[in-house]
């Protein structure tokens, strides 16, 4: 006895039908070509690295092969509401399991791997440097200073209203010296993670987690979280970031 064209399948053509929803010959043989073409372009999505063999042309040859044939069957009233549901079933045709269950199944590990890769990524950690971080962070709001001093420095000049001291030693007291500060400490304050500078006035693109308030921008918002919470989020990569040791481990010692 001749075997069916369902038997006649190699492993890896019965596997790919069956990211399809297709594990039986009635299913096979009720498919439509477009649709199982379709789902398996979806599979080689999900599955990059896998090779599909089978072919639009394959399955024409296949599906030709064997025609559905219907032996009409004696039916009973009995037998009526039975064999309605069983049509109506069957007009709905085979369902795809990838497009359903897989693909679903599918999105819920990806979200769970997104969600744990986040939460590695975004582990509070550690500074290895809190003391330099903690002068970079009031240097930083120290620049207050020489910004206002220079407006208030345009102001006078333009009123003639200057006090009797020398604009050198006036720009050098009100501006030069607030800003040696930062310029030490901010080159040497850096994020543990991605080991980008913690306060720079360079143009990058911040994480959407960074420390922001209009008007004083990034980096007087992280300063002030510093000086006040002893801990913030990298600009860079968005890590929250302690100064200080954690409660359980200082418990644990």
């Amino acid at each position: 006895m001749d075997s069916t064209p369902f038997q006649k399948l190699t492993e890896q053509e019965a596997y790919e039908l069956s990211l399809c929803g297709i594990s039986s010959e009635s299913q096979l043989l009720k498919a439509d070509i477009n649709t199982i073409l379709k789902d398996l372009e979806t599979a080689q999505k999900y599955f990059p690295d896998k090779r599909f063999t089978l072919t639009k042309e394959k399955l024409e040859s296949i599906l030709g092969t064997q025609a559905i044939q219907e032996e009409p069957v004696a039916t009973t009233e009995a037998d009526e509401t039975s064999e309605a549901d069983f049509l109506e079933i069957e007009n709905v045709g085979p369902t795809t399991g990838f497009r359903r269950s897989s693909q679903e199944r599918t999105k819920r590990e990806m979200n769970k791997t997104k969600k744990a890769h986040q939460k590695i990524l975004h582990s509070t950690v550690r500074t290895s440097h809190p003391w330099t971080t903690l002068f970079a962070a009031m240097s930083t709001l120290l620049l207050i200073v020489p910004a206002v001093s220079v407006v208030a420095l345009l102001i006078m000049m333009a009123t003639d209203t200057l006090p009797d001291i020398s604009l050198k030693l006036l720009v050098l007291a009100t501006i030069i010296a607030p800003s040696l500060p930062y310029l030490l400490f901010s080159r040497l304050a850096h994020c543990p993670v991605c080991h980008i500078r913690t306060f720079t006035y360079g143009s990058y693109t911040r994480n959407r987690a960074a420390h922001y308030i209009p008007i004083l921008g990034y980096n007087a918002a992280t300063a002030l979280s510093i000086l006040f919470r002893f801990r913030f989020v990298c600009p860079g990569c968005g890590t929250p970031i302690r100064l200080t040791r954690s409660k359980a481990r200082e418990n644990k010692r």
